[in-house]
């Protein structure tokens, strides 16, 4: 039986579903200002964003050619997508107190 062969651009196209429903729901909560003011507030978890966000990117890449799965991206969209989450309700927290 011969080798079925991976068509990585459909591995490609859910990777870019799943960060770009991430990034929807990010920015449904997301408020002007949030961003900066973990940088200059909460430094170690606009930090974690920042490596999150790398680790997706790199994580795409290799999904491009079959070095990372759909579970690996999507837990890594998902870590980024609560430290996100985690961000805004921290400025929600400063902006309501």
């Amino acid at each position: 039986m011969p080798k079925q062969k991976i068509n990585y651009s459909d591995i490609n196209d859910g990777f870019k579903v799943m960060f770009e429903n991430a990034i929807k729901e990010i920015a449904s909560r997301y408020s002007v200002g949030t961003l900066e003011y973990v940088k200059e507030h909460e430094s170690a978890l606009y930090e974690r964003i920042q490596q999150a966000l790398n680790e997706v990117d790199r994580t795409w890449v290799a999904g491009r050619v079959g070095d990372a799965t759909a579970v690996q991206f999507r837990e890594i969209v998902e870590r980024y997508y609560l430290l996100n989450i985690e961000a805004i309700k921290v400025y929600q927290d400063f902006c309501n107190s």
